[in-house]
C-alpha cells in the first residue's frame, strides 16, 4: 500500500510465493518482517476495508520467506547495513529475541512476532543463563523488579504494588477476550489468577500489619512464574508455535528454589541480533 516500500518488497508483493531469493535477499526480507507492526493501522484497515491490507501483505511475505528457509543455505552474507550478528539471527533456525518493544520467536520450523510479556522474559533469562538455572527470586527480581533477593527482606513494595495492579486491568481485558473467544481454558485460568493476586494483595502487610518474609513466599513466587510462564506457552500456541510451546512446557521446571530449562538436546539459541531499539 505504501510508495516507499523498498524495491525488493513491491517486487515479491507483487510477484509469485514461490519467488526464489538469494542470501542478501533473504537478510532483507527478514530484517523487513521484524519491523513493529502497528495495531491501530491494522484496525483502522479492517474497518475502513473490512480486512487489513498490512496482515494480507505481510502473510504473503511470511510464505516466502518459509519457501526459501526450506532450501539449505550456506555462509549467508549480511544484507547492507545488517551487522554479523543480525546475519547468524536471521539464519538460525532457533531464535528468542527483542523484536522492537517485542519478541521475534523461531523454533521447529515456525516463527512469529510477539508483544512483550513477562512470560517471555522469564524464558528469555532462562535460555541465557550457565546451564538454563535461574534462582526463582532472581528470575523475578529481575523481571519485574520490587522483589529483593535476600532473605528477611519484605515481599512487596511501592514498584510490586504498581506491577500487580497494572497486571490486574492487563488481566481484565485478557478475560474479555476469552469470553469473545469462548476460550474457557483460558478463561479458568485467568480467573484463578486474578484472584491470586487479590489474595496477595490483601495480605501484603501480613497479621498484625507486619510485612511477610521473602522466605515464607516462595510457593507463590513459584505460582507466579508458572502462570507467567503458562501464558507465554499460549501466546506462542495462539501464534502458530505451538511445537515450540509443547518444547518449553516438557523443558522447563522448578527444582527446589531454582527455575531450569533442561532439553535433552539443547538446541543452538541465537538470543540477540534482531534487537530493534
Amino acid at each position: 500500500m505504501a510508495n516507499d516500500l523498498p524495491p525488493l518488497i513491491s517486487r515479491l508483493l507483487a510477484g509469485p510465493e514461490d519467488t526464489e531469493l538469494n542470501d542478501r535477499e533473504l537478510a532483507v526480507l527478514v530484517a523487513w518482517l521484524r519491523r513493529p507492526v502497528s495495531l491501530q493501522t491494522i484496525q483502522q484497515e479492517k474497518k475502513r476495508y473490512g480486512v487489513s491490507h498490512t496482515l494480507r501483505e505481510r502473510e504473503k511475505l511470511l510464505t516466502i520467506l518459509r519457501f526459501n528457509e526450506q532450501k539449505p543455505r550456506r555462509d549467508a552474507s549480511p544484507a547492507p547495513g545488517q551487522n554479523k550478528a543480525e546475519g547468524d539471527a536471521a539464519q538460525s533456525p532457533f531464535v528468542f529475541c527483542r523484536d522492537g518493544d517485542g519478541w521475534f520467536v523461531r523454533g521447529f520450523g515456525q516463527e512469529g512476532h510477539f508483544k512483550d510479556r513477562v512470560g517471555f522474559q522469564y524464558i528469555a533469562k532462562l535460555l541465557a543463563a550457565p546451564a538454563g538455572a535461574v534462582a526463582m527470586m532472581e528470575l523475578v527480581g529481575g523481571v519485574e523488579g520490587g522483589i529483593r533477593v535476600t532473605a528477611g527482606d519484605k515481599v512487596l513494595d511501592a514498584t510490586a504494588l504498581k506491577s500487580y495492579r497494572e497486571r490486574l486491568a492487563e488481566i481484565k481485558a485478557e478475560i474479555e477476550e476469552a469470553r469473545r473467544d469462548n476460550d474457557l481454558g483460558a478463561l479458568e485460568n485467568l480467573t484463578r489468577e486474578k484472584q491470586s493476586i487479590l489474595d496477595e494483595l490483601k495480605s501484603a502487610t501480613g497479621l498484625g500489619g507486619k510485612g511477610r518474609k521473602l522466605g515464607d513466599d516462595l510457593n507463590r513466587v513459584r505460582s507466579r512464574i508458572a502462570n507467567a510462564l503458562e501464558r507465554a506457552f499460549r501466546a506462542l500456541e495462539k501464534g502458530g508455535l505451538k511445537k515450540l510451546a509443547n518444547h518449553f512446557r516438557l523443558t522447563i521446571s522448578a527444582e527446589g528454589k531454582t527455575c531450569v530449562y533442561r532439553p535433552d538436546a539443547r538446541p543452538d539459541w541465537s538470543l540477540s541480533g534482531l534487537v530493534i531499539n
